[in-house]
């Protein structure tokens, strides 16, 4: 199950295909199920399950669960550690069960209340039971070897020996068939028929595409209209146009959203480190994001934490809320390893930068600079500060998957607002904290809660990964 993963690559016995595994769905919430309808047609069939206990903290008989299809109990009382123990695949098969209904429903049910007992699984295979020496396409290959077992009347003449015409063909598992794929390279999971890459509906990813064909692919290019035979920099820009790149964001109607690979951040630090790492794929949005190595950063060193300075040029006023979309490599545990450090400057125009909860409470939390400048007025406890920084973090299951949770002060949580009264050039200050932390984009839009005139946007708009990212402008 994709954008599900065991953050820690550690090995999978009883089987070679690892990945498969790591990428699991599970559910914290023991009283849950996992369910899902599958549209089929009618007929017979059975089901081949890949699971695996990912979870060390849960023990022999933590974990019981129930495996349904169609309502029926065909695999009772499974306990995977007891059985099988931790990370260890385990693959049955099911009983035959018949579809009457166009629906195969398929649930797993966990059956003890222990926390963090929920249900899991990593994938499954459904499987047609057909007469083996059959010829259900009526394409030439029996249906025991068929591997696409419903070719239509007008490719059956050009099968391969699996049975499978090139229009009924993935070849790079991006969920685009080849017709309709123009790029069919794609990059895969290795080992695992899965892309890590966002596509679009011609099945390419940024990372397929290089509009000015300066050899820099889109996703990290910041110049798309270099000239021909021109030399450019990592970033795709020429000489002639790298002035851009110290040019500030253009916030438009409310919104400037920002890939973390697009900003000046430092390649190495005074003590010849690299404190941010550029990595590709993994679903991010640009298909590149920044994974923090600098090291446990508590103390806010700007020079250890790799200090990212970003310009935005705000020419909406308004109240803005602040978000990050992030994952977990450190650990098991949301609560650990979930976090950096965040500041907003400006060196001409006057805002307000905060903590806001709306949870009954109505608090407002400060930095500890802006209180004496009453720029900022504090009526709540506030245990994520430091100088004029806030302790920005995540939150969430799996802390593999991708998610916008930003938030300060653990336990009484607080979202990140920016008030802007004038419009300027305002700065996001980002330092790095948790080791392996990952940042992919950050977003700032003026919230539907509290702009009560122009373009205003909900948290669900604002943070979806497929909107693209702000361009620099000239001021």
């Amino acid at each position: 199950m994709q954008n599900h993963k065991e953050v820690e690559a550690k090995d999978i016995t009883n089987t070679e295909e690892d990945d498969l595994f790591r990428h699991h769905r599970f559910l914290d919430n023991p009283t849950k199920a996992i369910q899902y309808a599958v549209p089929i047609a009618n007929g017979d069939y059975a089901v081949k399950l890949f699971l695996t206990e990912m979870n060390w903290k849960i023990k022999n008989g933590d974990r019981i669960l129930d495996i349904k299809a169609e309502n029926n109990v065909l695999i009772p009382d499974l306990d995977l550690r007891a059985t099988y123990g931790l990370r260890t695949a385990y693959m049955p098969i099911t009983d035959e069960f018949n579809v009457n209904d166009g629906t195969l429903n398929l649930t797993v049910q966990s059956k003890t209340d222990v926390d963090g007992s929920g249900p899991t699984i990593s994938a499954f295979q459904i499987m047609q039971i057909l007469a083996q020496n059959g010829d259900e396409d009526s394409d030439g290959i029996t249906n025991i070897n068929d591997e696409c077992i419903y070719t239509p009347d007008s490719f059956k003449n050009t099968v391969n020996a699996q049975g499978c015409a090139s229009e009924e063909l993935d070849n790079d598992n991006d969920g685009i068939l080849n017709p309709a794929d123009n790029c069919p390279n794609t990059a895969n999971l290795s080992g695992f028929p899965a892309t890590t890459e966002i596509v679009d509906e011609n099945g390419c990813s940024l990372s397929d595409l290089d509009s000015d064909a300066d050899g820099v692919d889109d996703g990290l290019d910041q110049c798309q209209s270099t000239p021909n035979n021109t030399s450019v920099n990592e970033l795709g820009c020429s000489t002639s146009e790298a002035a851009i790149l110290s040019q500030p964001f253009q916030e438009q109607n409310g919104l400037v959203i920002v890939e973390m690979e697009a900003t000046n951040y430092p390649k190495t630090n005074s003590s010849g480190k690299k404190p941010w790492k550029l990595v590709k794929g993994d679903f991010s949005a640009g298909n590149y994001y920044l994974n923090y190595t600098g090291g446990w950063n508590s103390n806010r060193d700007a020079d250890k934490g790799g200090l990212i300075t970003v310009d935005i040029n705000i020419t909406t006023p308004g109240i803005y809320r602040f978000l990050w979309r992030s994952f977990i490599s450190h650990g098991y545990l949301s609560s650990e390893g979930n976090d950096a450090w965040l500041s907003m400057a400006s060196l001409t125009e006057s805002f307000k930068f905060f903590g806001y909860s709306s949870k009954g409470k109505n608090t407002t939390l400060c930095t500890p600079d802006a209180i004496p400048l009453d720029t900022c007025i504090e009526d709540g406890h506030n245990e994520s500060k430091k100088g004029d920084y806030f302790k920005v973090f995540r939150n969430g299951q799996p802390t593999w998957a991708w998610n916008y949770a930003t938030y300060i002060n653990g336990g009484d949580t607080h979202a990140m607002y920016l008030e802007v009264f004038t419009p300027g050039v305002y700065q996001v200050l980002i330092q790095g904290r948790s080791q392996k932390y990952n940042l992919d984009r950050f977003v700032l839009y003026r919230d539907e809660l509290y702009n009560n005139t122009g373009t205003v946007y909900s948290e669900e708009t604002a943070s979806d990964p497929s909107l693209p990212a702000s361009t620099r402008v000239p001021l």
